[in-house]
């Protein structure tokens, strides 16, 4: 018996420093990620809107292009194409991408209460059922019917941004500073 505690404390020992070993290697884990976190962090993706918000918009992306766009003081107009990929196929339901576009252009909208949008629905009936379903997004968020309209006219569609079936052509016309 009187070998038993030697040999419990002997135990109790290292599992104290096998626990301790473990903490360290979870920190060091936690101290790489958070240095792979920064190195591919968002240089230059943060986008100040004008109402004061901001969001993450990577360069070339519809929402960056979009913000870029509204931060202008000057009043006038932009087209551009909510592309392909937003919509699931064959059908009028946003993919998750699409979900993530709309979200952005509410947010955009929001900020930009002088910005009003224009959704083509000219190209086809589903161009038409999808353009519907984007503007429905949006009233669903907030945005007041007067910044979001639709249009099914034929000249409107011929002369739009999007390219393809999967695509829908957005206007945006912006009055002076808000």
């Amino acid at each position: 018996m009187s070998y038993l505690r030697p040999t419990i404390l002997i135990s109790l020992i290292a599992l104290a420093a096998l626990a301790l070993t473990s903490c360290n290697d979870a920190s060091a884990a936690r101290e790489d990620s958070g240095a792979a976190r920064e190195a591919t962090g968002p240089r230059g993706e943060l986008v100040m809107l004008t109402d004061g918000t901001t969001m993450i918009a990577r360069k070339g992306t519809l929402s960056r292009n979009v913000a870029d766009w509204l931060a202008g003081d000057e009043p006038s107009s932009g087209i551009f194409a909510f592309g392909p990929g937003s919509f699931v196929a064959e059908s009028a339901r946003l993919s998750p991408d699409g979900l993530g576009n709309a979200a952005d252009l509410g947010t955009l909208l929001r900020a930009t209460p002088n910005a009003q949008l224009i959704v083509d629905g000219a190209a086809s009936p589903m161009a038409e059922a999808r353009a519907q379903t984007l503007a429905d997004f949006l009233y669903e968020r907030g945005i007041l019917p007067n910044q979001v309209k639709m249009t099914t006219d034929a000249k409107a569609g011929q002369a739009g941004a999007a390219k393809g079936p999967d695509s829908l052509s957005l206007w945006l016309e912006r009055s002076g500073a808000a």
